[in-house]
């Protein structure tokens, strides 16, 4: 099939598209079809958004390797760091970091799935955790920075 392609693109005249982009052998003598293979294009390259810049980190070592700890065993089964289908927290807008607090403790996304965890976790812990990934966030900001000085290019 033609799923890959844009239907209106490649195929304007309504047709079921068994051959689109194939490769198809027939018989010399009785021109009778042998084979065929359908050629299905590589999707896309994926380039991510450069990271945004996070903001300032005022959090002792301590707290961030608590928040670490925190993220490892209540976050990061959902939110991976890097491309995933829930958010990448690293990746955070100014908005939701000043509304942290309120999306983990009270529920503020809890229309968008995202759960409320009051039940297990302090306000002390939700800073600690905030402060593990903007730390986070602040190592791979400092890293695509560098790339892109040392490669002289677009961050990706």
């Amino acid at each position: 099939n033609a799923s890959p392609y844009d239907w209106h693109e490649r195929s304007p005249r309504d047709g079921d598209n068994l051959y689109l982009a194939s490769i198809v052998a027939i018989h010399a003598r009785t021109g009778e079809m042998a084979w065929y293979y359908q050629q299905v294009p590589r999707p896309p390259a994926v380039v991510s958004a450069p990271m945004p810049q996070p903001p300032a980190l005022v959090a002792t070592p301590a707290e961030i390797a608590r928040g670490a700890v925190l993220y490892n065993r209540f976050c990061g089964r959902c939110h991976f760091f890097g491309r995933a289908v829930l958010p990448d927290l690293r990746r955070m807008t100014p908005a939701t970091h000043a509304l942290f607090a309120d999306i983990v403790l009270r529920g503020a996304f809890a229309a968008k799935g995202m759960g409320r965890f009051d039940d297990v976790l302090s306000a002390a812990d939700v800073q600690a955790l905030h402060a593990y990934i903007v730390s986070e966030a602040q190592r791979a900001y400092t890293a695509e920075q560098q790339a892109v000085t040392m490669g002289g290019g677009a961050a990706r």
